[in-house]
C-alpha cells in the first residue's frame, strides 16, 4: 500500500523534480521490495529448518531407516510455493474449495487462460494504485513541509482518505493474497488454494486475524504459537507475543522502506490485541458493520500519517534528534 506512494513523481510548485529525485525513490522501492523477500525468506528457511531438524534428530546413523535429510529439490519448491508450512509432499490431486467457493485441484497441466487472468488482475491492480495516487493521495500531502497546513485542511483531507485507506486495503489484498498466490500455484500446480477466509463477515479480531492471512496465520500457529504454548502453558501470551512479532515485522519493512520509525502501524496491532484479549462482541450484523467502520477508520488514518511523516521529512529534512520523533509534528507546518 505504502510502496505506492514512494513510487510515485511529484511535483513542487508546478516543477518537475529531476533525476536525483526519482532515482531516491526507485531506490527507497528497491529497499521495500528487498525487505519483503528477506522477510518470506527468512519465514520459509525457519519452517524447514523447524520442520526437519526433530527428524534428523530422531535418526539414527547405523539403522536402516532412510535419511532424514529432504532432497534440495523439495526446498526449492517450498521456496516457490505459495505456502509457508513446509512438507516433503503436497496436495495433488484432493479438491480444495477456497473462501469464494472456487474449487481447486492440482492439474496435469497449467491453465494458461488462468494464468493470464490473474495476471492481468495484478496490472489492472497496479494502474488502479497509480491512479487513485496521483488523483487523490499525492496532490493532498505533496507540499506538506513547504507551506503551513491547517488544523481544519487536515482533518478535512483525513476524512477523504478513509475511502482511499480502505481502497488500499483491499486492492492490497486481492494482488497478494488473491491474484498473486494463485499466479503461483497455478504455475507450480499447488493444490491447496486456501489463502483466505471471508475476513469481511467477522464480528470479532480473533477471528479476523486468523482469517484474514492464513498463509501466515498457519506459520505463526504451527511454529510459533504452539512452541510458545508448550512452554509458558499460556494461549493468551502466546497470541500477544505473535501480534507483538508481527506488529515488529511489518514496522520493520516500513523503516527500511521509507528510513524512519513511526510507529502508526505498531499502535493499531496493539489495539488489536487488546481487543482479542477482552473484547468478546456477538456474532451479529450490526458487529459486523461496526468492524468495518473501525477498518475504513484505521486504513484512512495509517495512509494519512505515513504520508505525511514522508513528505514532511522529504522537505524539511531533520536534524538531530529530530530523526527520532514524528516529523509531522514537529516541523511547525500545522497552524
Amino acid at each position: 500500500m505504502v510502496d505506492a506512494i514512494v513510487d510515485a513523481p511529484y511535483e513542487y510548485e508546478g516543477v518537475l523534480e529531476g533525476t536525483s529525485d526519482r532515482n531516491e525513490h526507485i531506490s527507497t522501492s528497491h529497499f521495500y521490495n528487498e525487505s519483503i523477500l528477506l522477510m518470506r525468506l527468512t519465514m520459509k528457511t525457519y519452517a524447514f529448518i523447524r520442520s526437519n531438524v526433530p527428524k534428523i534428530l530422531k535418526y539414527k546413523p547405523h539403522s536402516d531407516q532412510e535419511s532424514a535429510l529432504p532432497h534440495f529439490s523439495k526446498f526449492l519448491y517450498f521456496l516457490f510455493a505459495p505456502t509457508l508450512i513446509y512438507r516433503n509432499e503436497y496436495p495433488s490431486s484432493t479438491r480444495i474449495t477456497n473462501s469464494l467457493t472456487f474449487p481447486f485441484s492440482r492439474t496435469k497441466t497449467i491453465r494458461w487462460n488462468f494464468v493470464k487472468h490473474r495476471l492481468l488482475e495484478i496490472v489492472g491492480v497496479i494502474l488502479y494504485y497509480n491512479f487513485l495516487l496521483h488523483r487523490f493521495l499525492l496532490p493532498t500531502y505533496e507540499d506538506f513541509g513547504l507551506r503551513k497546513y491547517s488544523r481544519s485542511e487536515l482533518m478535512l483531507s483525513l476524512l477523504e482518505n478513509f475511502m482511499i485507506g480502505i481502497l488500499f486495503f483491499v486492492l492490497s489484498f486481492f494482488l497478494v493474497l488473491h491474484s498473486i498466490q494463485n499466479l503461483f500455484a497455478e504455475l507450480l500446480r499447488f493444490g491447496d488454494r486456501m489463502f483466505y477466509g471471508s475476513w469481511w463477515t467477522c464480528t470479532s479480531h480473533r477471528d479476523y486475524f486468523r482469517i484474514w492471512n492464513i498463509i501466515v496465520y498457519d506459520w505463526s500457529y504451527h511454529y510459533i504459537y504452539k512452541d510458545i504454548c508448550y512452554v509458558v502453558k499460556n494461549k493468551n501470551a502466546a497470541m500477544l507475543l505473535i501480534l507483538t512479532l508481527s506488529a515488529t515485522a511489518h514496522e520493520w519493512i516500513l523503516l527500511h522502506m521509507f528510513g524512519f520509525f513511526v510507529p502508526a502501524l505498531f499502535v493499531a496491532f496493539f489495539f488489536g490485541s487488546i481487543c482479542i484479549a477482552f473484547l468478546e462482541l456477538p456474532k451479529k450484523n450490526i458487529v459486523n458493520v461496526l468492524f468495518w467502520y473501525e477498518l475504513i477508520l484505521g486504513c484512512g488514518c495509517l495512509v494519512s500519517v505515513y504520508a505525511l511523516e514522508y513528505f514532511a521529512r522529504r522537505n524539511t529534512p531533520p536534524e538531530g534528534l529530530d530523526y527520532l520523533l514524528p516529523r509531522f509534528a514537529t516541523c511547525d507546518c500545522i497552524e
